[in-house]
């Protein structure tokens, strides 16, 4: 496993790690809303199980996520960042590209409509709006912040809760 880092279209770095094999098929791994490239440790054997099937694996952080630029969380802006983890793939020589995406990033990959990727393969995709009862997951703090900011930086232990 290595780390990796490439550019989105907007010039910002986005960080990752990449998983080689001998091949020349690779599988992107596009974490949910609020995750990183490990996805709360589900990532990590998942990226293992599919090298000892004979695929590369990219895993990378979304902007505002994990190690990439920090940044709101914007569909634009992950929709951007998926396609230039695609195109580094490509530069790099991959002649097939699958992409799992889990919750959100499946979202992303499904709108996304890449014609360079050959499968999608969604776990728990998020797909329709459901609403949710903020004020039992965020403090009033946090959710006053989020009301002026339009945006608030939410810890991963806050997330596991």
């Amino acid at each position: 496993m290595e780390k990796i880092t490439f550019k989105n279209s907007r010039n910002l770095n986005i960080n990752g790690l990449f998983h080689p094999v001998d091949s020349d098929s690779v599988i992107i791994l596009c974490h949910g809303l609020g995750g990183d490239n490990s996805e709360w440790g589900r990532f990590e054997p998942t990226a293992t199980k599919f090298n000892e099937a004979g695929y590369n694996v990219l895993r990378f952080d979304f902007g505002g996520c994990g190690e990439s630029y920090k940044a709101p969380l914007i569909l634009e802006n992950h929709l951007d960042d998926y396609k230039s983890a695609i195109s580094y793939l490509e530069n790099k020589g991959f002649k097939k590209i699958i992409v799992l995406g889990l919750s959100f990033g499946g979202l992303i990959a499904t709108k996304a409509n890449d014609s360079r990727v050959q499968a999608l393969i969604l776990w728990a995709p998020m797909t329709n709006p459901k609403n949710y009862r903020w004020e039992e997951r965020f403090s009033t703090s946090e959710l006053k912040e989020l009301k002026y900011d339009e945006w608030i930086e939410i810890q991963q232990e806050k997330m596991l809760t």
